[in-house]
């Protein structure tokens, strides 16, 4: 059985960053995993706009922690479709799903979309 492991218990998460993920009310695993990397990174940015947010310390991260892998381990396909929906997801739901490579990633675009306002 999986517990909920507490944000500095998984890979890529340190002190820092776990204090800035709870301060946009992710606290735990499981609420990473329910808020997404994509959208954990965007709630960061909008909570620290003054300060740059690297995407490997933060956007890879997060996937990674839900792997359970490294950052650097995610690999490159990934990190680059990662990026693409962190861009599209910019504009909200006026983005075509359809630019998005596949359907998998589409119907998962759009569910993070509808639950994101």
């Amino acid at each position: 059985m999986n517990r909920n492991r507490q944000l500095t218990e998984l890979i890529n998460i340190g002190k820092t960053i776990a204090a800035r993920l709870r301060s946009v009310g992710i606290k735990d695993e499981a609420d990473l995993r329910k808020m997404g990397p994509i959208k954990a990174h965007q709630l960061l940015e909008h909570r620290y706009p003054d300060e740059t947010l690297p995407i490997c310390y933060y956007l890879y991260s997060f996937e990674g922690a839900l792997k359970g892998l490294h950052w650097d381990e995610i690999g490159e396909k990934r990190k680059q479709m990662l990026k693409k929906r962190h861009s599209l997801m910019a504009y909200g739901d006026d983005v075509d799903p359809r630019l998005i490579n596949d359907k998998l990633d589409a119907e998962r675009f759009e569910a993070q979309t509808r639950y994101a306002h």
